[in-house]
C-alpha cells in the first residue's frame, strides 16, 4: 500500500465531514429518481432512464396519440427494427460497446507509447 500524506488523508476527512453533515453532492440530486424530500434516490427509477425506459414512454405516447410524429422523430429506430419493447436491449448493447470501445482505444494507446518508449518513434 503506498502512504498518503497527512494533507490527503485530512482531505478525504473533511469530505466524508461534509457529506455527513450536508448530504449528497448537488450532482446526485439532479439524477432522475431522487427524491429532495426524502433524499433518496429511487434505483429503479434511475435504472430506468440509463435504460431508455423514459424514450419508450415517449415512443409508445407518440404511437398511440401521434402516429406521424411518431414515424418523423423515430424514423432510425424505425429502419433499425427497434421498438419500445426492445429498446432496452439496444441501450446495453451499445453501453457495452462503447465500455469496450473506450477500453481498446486506452490499451492501443499505452501499447504505442510503451512500443515509441522502447524502440523509440519508428516512421510507417
Amino acid at each position: 500500500m503506498i502512504q498518503g500524506s497527512t494533507n490527503q488523508y485530512k482531505g478525504i476527512a473533511d469530505c466524508v465531514q461534509t457529506i455527513l453533515r450536508e448530504g449528497p453532492p448537488a450532482l446526485l440530486k439532479r439524477f432522475a429518481g431522487f427524491s429532495k424530500d426524502g433524499k433518496q434516490l429511487d434505483a429503479d427509477v434511475h435504472r430506468k432512464y440509463i435504460y431508455g425506459g423514459h424514450v419508450a414512454s415517449n415512443m409508445r405516447t407518440l404511437m398511440e396519440d401521434e402516429p406521424e410524429k411518431y414515424h418523423s422523430h423515430f424514423s432510425e429506430y424505425i429502419k433499425a427494427g427497434v421498438d419500445p419493447e426492445n429498446i432496452e436491449e439496444l441501450y446495453k448493447f451499445n453501453l457495452k460497446k462503447l465500455t469496450y470501445d473506450k477500453k481498446k482505444q486506452k490499451l492501443i494507446e499505452r501499447l504505442n507509447a510503451l512500443n515509441a518508449a522502447a524502440f523509440g518513434a519508428d516512421d510507417e
